[in-house]
């Protein structure tokens, strides 16, 4: 650190490991450098207090970006969310302040010394949220700033909050399967309940009562905890070989485990079993691309920021927009087996 303890561009670069000059790129929030590097570099100067810079002056309103996860650095998915939200902050002029927490669920809480210095700062002008956000401390920040929270519902009036259609997108895949041609189509879903968890499969229940498409206990596989167990992978390859020829993953990440579960079991994705998902699983283990309805997190950054721009406009808040995810067809979805068909 420099005398009189303010950080430079230097300091930041040595406690992230990376050249001064990407620091100093990110700090102005240079498009050409991944969102995840912008992100870093932004988390790490909030904690020191470096202020941010802009081109073209100081900008007088300033938009907080509160982060609730664990860990030095935002997750991918964060931080596409945070760079479509500066892209749409920088075209108006408005200063965009990054800071991650782990907030509490209960019990009392301080905002940390990065934290206070930005809801002290007199240019603030809205709050977006991303990740759950306990209601006590919603209602803390809420008095600050018009608030906005991305993925979750609040109890509270006045509050946006701008998330992913995860309905839609399960109506969509199961539609997609439907013109392929498969009626029975399954779910593999994890029992939690957290809303996107909820939606999906109210959408798959919904798609199938709306196309008169067969509704089965056996269709549907439930599993605990992070990944399946034996029990669901026996009851998903059991229900495939008795005619279940294609399935709805729900859990974001878990398209690639059914596929894996399958090939194991000696069925052929999509040749004897189609598979369908949400977000993006990349590229499989044979370079395939997957079928997925994936959540574009930067255009939900777009709109978070939007929303907080309505509100500076009159708009009231207590808004819930809806975001649709597109439908990428990729090569683990097929027509139905000729023996089925």
């Amino acid at each position: 650190m420099q005398h009189g303890g303010m950080a430079t561009v230097r300091d930041l670069a040595r406690r992230l490991g990376c050249s001064a000059a990407t620091v100093s790129r990110a700090l102005r929030q240079d498009p050409r450098l991944r969102p995840e590097t912008v992100s870093r570099v932004m988390s790490c100067a909030a904690e020191f207090g470096f202020p941010e810079r802009r081109e073209g002056g100081t900008a007088t309103r300033l938009v907080l970006v509160l982060v609730r996860e664990r860990g030095a650095s935002p997750s991918l998915q964060s931080a596409e969310a945070i760079a479509g939200l500066r892209a749409a902050a920088r075209r108006d002029g408005v200063a965009v302040a990054q800071v991650q927490e782990d907030l509490p669920e209960e019990g009392s809480w301080r905002p940390s010394p990065a934290l206070g210095r930005i809801l002290d700062d007199g240019r603030l002008a809205g709050i977006a949220v991303l990740g759950g956000l306990p209601t006590a401390i919603a209602g803390v920040l809420i008095r600050r700033a018009p608030l906005v929270t991305m993925g979750h519902d609040l109890a509270l009036p006045g509050i946006d909050a701008v998330q992913a259609d995860h309905h839609r997108s399960a109506e969509t895949l199961v539609g997609h399967l439907r013109d392929l041609g498969h009626r029975r189509i399954g779910l593999v879903a994890n029992i939690a309940d957290d809303a996107p968890n909820r939606d999906r499969v109210a959408g798959y229940h919904a798609a199938l009562e709306r196309w008169s498409l067969p509704h089965e206990d056996a269709q549907v596989v439930r599993f605990r905890g992070e990944d399946l167990d034996a029990v669901a992978r026996y009851r998903l390859v059991e229900a495939a070989r008795k005619g279940v020829t294609a399935w709805l993953v729900a859990r974001n990440d878990g398209g690639a485990w059914a596929i894996d579960v399958f090939r194991e079991a000696g069925l052929r994705v999509p040749d004897d079993v189609s598979v369908a998902a949400f977000h993006r699983i990349g590229r499989l283990a044979d370079g395939r691309r997957p079928t997925i309805c994936p959540i574009a997190f930067e255009r939900l950054g777009q709109e978070l920021y939007g929303s907080l721009s309505d509100r500076w406009q009159g708009r009231s808040g207590g808004r819930r927009l809806l975001i649709s995810c597109p439908l990428l067809v990729g090569e683990t979805t097929g027509p139905v087996p000729a023996t089925l068909s």
